[in-house]
């Protein structure tokens, strides 16, 4: 279900339009321009694989030592601030 929707943003990324997703009783409204980013570090147990259909929508960074400023510009980005 998660890589079907996925799908969906993608292609309307692709597209360059806006896409508003009812989620229960709210509205999700994505921006042509959004970005989406998971985090995942499978040395901690009780971690599960990510399944290959969902990351395949994923472009896969390694991170050695985080890098907090870079982590705070994409933190502001993601909220509209250039």
């Amino acid at each position: 279900m998660v890589s079907e929707e996925l799908s969906i943003l993608f292609k309307y990324k692709a597209m360059g339009e806006k896409l508003d997703i009812m989620y229960g009783r709210e509205t999700i409204s994505f921006r042509p321009d959004f970005h989406l980013c998971i985090t995942y570090n499978p040395t901690y147990s009780g971690r599960q694989v990510i399944p290959k259909n969902v990351s395949k929508h994923f472009r896969t960074v390694a991170m050695v030592k985080c890098d907090k400023n870079i982590i705070c510009q994409l933190l502001l980005y993601s909220k509209g601030f250039k």
